[in-house]
């Protein structure tokens, strides 16, 4: 994708420099280190991406992208900020910023680049656009259960193993095994809970009354020094926006100091997932497919709640 070009706008040089310096090798790579530079910039030579801090000076990165989206409709952009994301749901949500990359803990320059070819080139499926070595191999529940009988097994790196599920009972179950072989990959207990709230949404939101969409797929597994966890169904009604509304009336708060949608049954599993994984990312096909992966880094104590949001239907022209 050399042909493609990559606005990156930072004050921090160091910052700035170090995704720059990454994103060379697959892009042509440019730099302002405000939102009035890069809009100059915008306005100068063509930008396929814009990737913007949030807070700067002049020219904040919130400003920046309702002036890009306005002067130029469909082309993909991101925010990145060292902030508490939560503070910036609202914004995120009024003005379609689904991809928001935490510098709170580290900044992943790999998952940068995953994320602008994703939204580039529109392939947005699977664990394997972010680890080219993963595998998946469907397993039946007699089977993890064997391998799981063993105390000296561990998932091999690199392997999701899947499971289908159809039913409440099945659920149940798959949710216990993939714990059993999370943990063993070196997952916190809390994993646990992360699984039934993503498969509880998706069984009950996610299934349609017809043969090969009434089910939902889990995937576990370990790939290099991450823990992975993909829950799939085949409806595909979650929409971008309905997503980011859920985790805002979860930091929205109410006259006596609690969220405002704190008795929201969805969205509340949705927020108590993205606040215990390092990256949350929703991949969606309208009316076909919604894809769920969750991702934590066994060796990291703190979070950083990274939440991406990519679906195969562009957003609708900004009037």
């Amino acid at each position: 994708m050399k042909d493609r070009s990559v606005l990156i706008v930072d004050d921090i040089p160091s910052i700035r420099t170090a995704i720059a310096d990454y994103l060379s090798f697959h892009f042509e790579v440019l730099q302002a280190a405000d939102g009035v530079d890069a809009w100059e910039v915008c306005q100068n030579r063509p930008v396929d991406f814009l990737l913007t801090d949030i807070r700067m000076p002049q020219m904040g990165g919130l400003e920046l992208i309702e002036l890009y989206r306005k002067a130029f409709p469909g082309r993909p952009f991101a925010l990145m900020t060292a902030y508490d994301i939560n503070d910036y749901v609202r914004y995120a949500r009024e003005l379609k910023i689904w991809n928001i990359i935490p510098k709170s803990t580290f900044l992943d320059l790999h998952f940068i680049h995953v994320m602008i070819r994703k939204l580039l080139s529109g392939k947005i499926f699977g664990v394997s656009e972010y680890f080219s070595e993963c595998e998946v191999e469907p397993h039946s529940f007699a089977a993890i259960y064997r391998l799981l009988k063993d105390p000296d097994f561990v998932p091999e790196s690199g392997k999701l193993y899947r499971l289908s599920i159809e039913t409440q009972e099945e659920k149940d179950r798959a949710c216990d095994l993939a714990t059993d072989l999370l943990g063993r990959g070196g997952a916190p207990s809390l994993v646990r809970q992360i699984l039934e709230e993503l498969m509880s949404n998706a069984m009950v939101y996610g299934r349609l009354p017809v043969e090969g969409r009434n089910r939902v797929e889990l995937e576990a597994g370990v790939v290099r020094n991450y823990c992975i966890l993909v829950v799939r169904d085949f409806a595909g009604g979650l929409n971008r926006s309905e997503i980011l509304r859920r985790l805002e009336r979860q930091v929205t708060l109410d006259a006596k100091g609690l969220p405002v949608g704190l008795a929201d049954q969805h969205g509340r599993g949705l927020f108590i997932s993205r606040e215990n994984l390092d990256h949350l990312i929703f991949n969606i096909q309208p009316d076909h497919c919604t894809e769920v992966i969750g991702m934590l880094l066994s060796d990291l104590e703190v979070r950083n709640r990274g939440v991406s949001i990519y679906s195969t239907e562009p957003d609708s022209d900004v009037s």
